[in-house]
């Protein structure tokens, strides 16, 4: 290596520490963990193969369409706004297992396991989403199941990367708005019936006259 220098070995020093520094540099970091040694592993990296970009478009689609869909509209929407989370539960995943927080078992079951069923449902919601985008009558039964298991899905996947407090904090709103939402419809129908009542009596008043 060194005889081939000899004509110019500043630069070929040069390019052979860059070699080195390079393969350096490409080697993930070893961590030593409870269940064996983790590699480090880039979130950035995971995010580009693991995207639910096209997860969030559909359910956000679905909602916008929630008059024309016979399902929980609560849970529609809680399932489209926890999806927009994503990333932050992919990041929690990855953090998890580089600190020794989630075992190599974890996270194989979150990627491996529990992804690809998130793939699945929201492959079937994207179809169902074109039928009604189209006009015809979808078939509410088995959107209401594919959109249980969804969601369902997506908290397991948000439990195994540590991050469930976000979906309960998504849950615990959407209560709360559900909620305000049944006081004012019961406030409605309450004021309809006292204005009923007054027209009556004014319309009683009125005949006796």
């Amino acid at each position: 290596m060194w005889l081939l220098c000899s004509k110019a070995e500043v630069q070929c020093v040069g390019f052979f520490f860059f070699i080195l520094i390079s393969v350096s540099a490409a080697a993930p970091k070893r961590i030593s963990c409870p269940d064996g040694d983790h590699f480090e592993i880039d979130v950035k990296q995971i995010e580009i193969q693991y995207d639910a970009s096209a997860f969030a478009g559909t359910l956000s689609s679905l909602s916008v369409m929630g008059a024309r869909l016979q399902v929980v509209p609560e849970k529609l929407q809680e399932a489209a706004v926890a999806t927009q989370q994503w990333d932050e539960f992919l990041k929690g995943l990855v953090a998890g297992y580089n600190s020794c927080a989630i075992s190599r078992q974890q996270y194989a079951d979150g990627l491996n396991r529990i992804y690809p069923r998130l793939k699945e449902d929201a492959a079937n919601l994207e179809e169902i989403r074109k039928v009604v985008s189209e006009g015809r009558k979808a078939d509410q039964k088995r959107l209401q199941n594919l959109l249980q298991s969804y969601y369902d899905n997506l908290r397991q996947f948000a439990q195994a990367s540590g991050s469930e407090v976000i979906v309960e904090r998504i849950e615990a709103v959407s209560k709360r708005i559900t909620s305000s939402e049944a006081n004012i419809r019961q406030q409605q129908k309450a004021d309809t019936a006292a204005i009923l009542a007054k027209l009556n009596e004014i319309d009683a008043r009125n005949r006796r006259g």
